[in-house]
């Protein structure tokens, strides 16, 4: 069983996209509110997300969610994040994985999940080439 925890704070722009794309992966989709004055618990409630509030940080709000999880495993998800349609929560005891989240924003999560992806699917050099050895330094966050 796989639970999906997705902490919010205001973030009825999003949430739709993201508990819609945890329904479709796992057994369980937890949203973990910080009070949101917005229609973020009414909008998470109707897709079907059990709702969880409480005060804090976002690692906080993935702890409690994680607390009272039921899932084998537990799968922390971004309230502006969705999963691609690509991604299969299958033979996760095997083998590491990597999630095939999608993020909305163009922040720093956005540069480095961009990165991530770029490395992940062989846009860069491998890590024997000399050539890329010699250039490493050059690349800077």
């Amino acid at each position: 069983m796989i639970s999906v925890v997705i902490p919010t704070l205001n973030s009825e722009r999003t949430i739709r996209t993201a508990v819609k794309s945890a329904m479709e992966k796992a057994d369980e989709v937890i949203v973990v509110d910080s009070f949101s004055t917005d229609k973020t618990v009414e909008i998470a409630e109707k897709e079907g997300a059990k709702v969880l509030q409480v005060k804090g940080s976002r690692l906080i709000a993935r702890i409690e969610g994680a607390k009272i999880a039921k899932g084998d495993y537990i799968v922390n998800l971004d309230a502006d994040m969705y999963f691609s349609q690509s991604f299969q929560p299958t033979n996760i005891e095997s083998k590491v994985i990597a999630l095939g989240e999608i993020t909305v924003g163009r922040g720093i999560v956005y540069k480095i999940m961009k990165l991530d992806r770029e490395i992940t699917h062989k846009k860069w050099k491998r890590f024997e080439d000399e050539e890329f050895l010699q250039n490493v330094n050059a690349v800077r966050f």
